[in-house]
């Protein structure tokens, strides 16, 4: 049904029944016997109440999904009552010209919130991930090793994937040199590359540094900063590093390498995937934790990680 009249949307429910109702946009419906244009709180808000009255009539309960716009702020158009009204809230996201988008559900009163879906937009629509860390990896024959590119795990919901994070670092012929990263807050990255200067004795002042990450997942977890660390400074030395290496720290201001939760889990699983080394905090890890099949390697600071990797006296 095309029509922006919820007053007749309600009608044809009533008539054909259906199980599922599906509205786009919420932000788009009247009801006539409200004064105001379509989008203001009272129509969003009262088109929403009568959708929800329908879902939850006892005598014929039905399914309703109501897609809703989205603001600039990454939020929910409108008066949050929108969200109050609902059983449950799930933000599907993706970057402009990147293959992956992802459900995520902030609000669910039937289940836990936080989990992820991962799916690639494709011809057909939306195919689901099923591998998420052969996603988000470059795999390259011959194992060939590139500069500019470290790995990490993060966990997001009760998944665990493994993540290719990729620097470039070129020479600035402006005073202020670019500092781009889509896939994490510009504060962040600006925030790392002051500590890689002060507390890892390279020099970016005058220096472009572009991070993106493989698949176009952004990036929310501490965890990874020392991985995305590494990856501007192999991009600096223009030395890889092995592609059965991966880094799982935060790094404070002072250089100290930092714990990040579920440690343990995040090395078994990458022992189960057959990564060979992994770096972390020195009091990360008990000792009689290590799994089988993986080296731990356990340091305090970025500068000794930094000086076991590249082999630097």
């Amino acid at each position: 049904l095309s029509d922006n009249s919820m007053d007749n949307v309600l009608n044809v429910i009533d008539k054909v029944n259906p199980e599922l109702i599906v509205i786009d946009s919420i932000q788009t419906f009247t009801l006539e016997e409200f004064d105001s244009r379509a989008g203001s709180p009272v129509q969003s808000v009262e088109c929403a109440n009568a959708l929800v009255d329908i879902a939850k009539n006892k005598d014929r309960p039905r399914a309703v999904i109501m897609v809703g716009h989205m603001t600039k702020a990454n939020e929910i158009a409108g008066l949050r009552t929108l969200e109050h009204l609902v059983d449950t809230v799930i933000y599907l996201e993706g970057e402009s010209g990147e293959e992956l988008r992802t459900l995520i559900a902030t609000k669910n009163r039937f289940g836990r919130t936080g989990e992820i879906g991962l799916f690639s937009m494709e011809e057909k629509g939306m195919i689901p991930i099923d591998d998420p860390s052969e996603f988000f990896m470059t795999r390259r024959d011959g194992g060939e090793i590139v500069p500019g590119s470290a790995l990490s795990v993060i966990k997001e919901g009760s998944r665990l994937i493994v993540v290719e994070i990729e620097s470039l670092v070129s020479h600035s012929f402006t005073p202020y040199p670019g500092r781009i990263g889509e896939c994490l807050r510009k504060d962040q990255l600006s925030t790392l590359i002051s500590i890689l200067e002060q507390r890892g004795n390279i020099n970016l002042y005058d220096k472009n540094v572009v991070i993106k990450t493989t698949g176009g997942l952004r990036l929310s977890e501490q965890s990874v900063n020392l991985a995305i660390i590494m990856s501007i400074a192999s991009s600096v030395y223009n030395r890889g590093i092995p592609n059965d290496t991966v880094f799982i720290a935060d790094v404070g201001l002072t250089g100290e390498l930092k714990r990040v939760p579920a440690l343990e889990g995040r090395i078994r699983e990458l022992s189960r995937m057959g990564f060979k080394k992994v770096y972390i905090p020195r009091d990360g890890l008990r000792s009689n934790a290590k799994p089988d099949g993986i080296e731990v390697y356990g340091f305090r600071t970025l500068q000794e990680v930094i000086d076991s990797v590249f082999g630097l006296p």
